[in-house]
């Protein structure tokens, strides 16, 4: 269908869309009446009722501004790293326990840790124990389960993936074709 476009005057096609009359050629030409537009209530004067009102209404109550630090209005009050690590207000010793239960320690240095900066404790741990750096490949197993309990004598280093994921499937039932049973 052919179009005049409301703002700049050009005739365009268009697809209709929902039902919908389409006035502008483009996202630019739409925009355009809006710019230098007031707001709808700018410059109208408020009721003298409704000046009253309003009075009353803030009678007695104190500005949520009032009062408050404005450090954060002045330029370079904060600098970038201000409040990195012991200075953060959530600061809790470098230690967080992770959403799938492991608790992780803060050893930037470490060549283990995450890009945040984060090492698993069962991997320092173990690590401790055996007097080296894991390798990359090798895992710590938790003996009795509880990814918390992060005691050496709780631990078994595997060599790989494979070789936890065999362990692991040691325990697991399996029906007469071999295959694991769903429990």
């Amino acid at each position: 269908m052919e179009y005049l476009c409301q703002s700049c005057g050009k005739h365009f096609s268009s697809r209709k869309r929902y039902d919908r009359v389409v006035k502008y050629c483009s996202q630019k030409c739409a925009g355009e009446p809006k710019k230098g537009r007031a707001s709808w209530n700018k410059g109208i004067p408020m009721r003298e009722e409704s000046k009253e009102k309003l009075s009353k209404f803030m009678k007695g109550k104190i500005a949520w501004n009032k009062g408050k630090d404005r450090a954060w209005k002045v330029p370079g009050a904060f600098k970038k790293g201000d409040t990195k690590g012991e200075k953060n207000f959530k600061w809790k010793g470098g230690r967080y326990k992770s959403t799938q239960g492991y608790i992780f320690i803060l050893k930037p240095e470490h060549p283990r840790a995450n890009c945040r900066g984060y090492v698993a404790e069962h991997t320092l741990v173990a690590e401790n124990g055996l007097g080296r750096f894991l390798l990359r490949k090798e895992e710590v197993h938790h003996i009795n389960g509880d990814k918390t309990d992060n005691r050496f004598e709780n631990f078994i280093v595997f060599p790989n993936r494979s070789e936890h994921t065999k362990f692991h499937n040691i325990e697991k039932e399996r029906d007469k074709t071999g295959k694991f049973s769903k429990s």
